[in-house]
């Protein structure tokens, strides 16, 4: 995902946020292929339940009952001299 978004728009993600949130539209859009529903009770049912180890941007994505994501979530950055922050590669 870096490595593409870093050739479309020459510069690395400011922050996890961009990454983060291309990781909620892809669960959802798999939730509503799986449920073949927009119905938001079927969408969280299937994220609650069903949904395990959804290979995502940032890892494996799986959630509780409660709908947190399972596991910690942590991504290092790279601050330089001037302050601005960088977006470092999972290892």
């Amino acid at each position: 995902f870096l490595a593409a978004y870093k050739a479309k728009y020459n510069a690395e993600p400011s922050s996890i946020w961009s990454v983060t949130a291309g990781d909620a539209f892809n669960v959802l859009a798999a939730a509503v292929k799986a449920t073949n529903s927009t119905d938001a009770k079927a969408i969280a049912g299937y994220l609650h339940k069903d949904l395990k180890d959804y290979d995502g941007l940032t890892g494996k994505i799986s959630f509780d009952a409660k709908g947190d994501r399972v596991g910690d979530l942590y991504r290092l950055y790279k601050v330089d001299a001037t302050g601005a922050f960088t977006l470092q590669p999972r290892q």
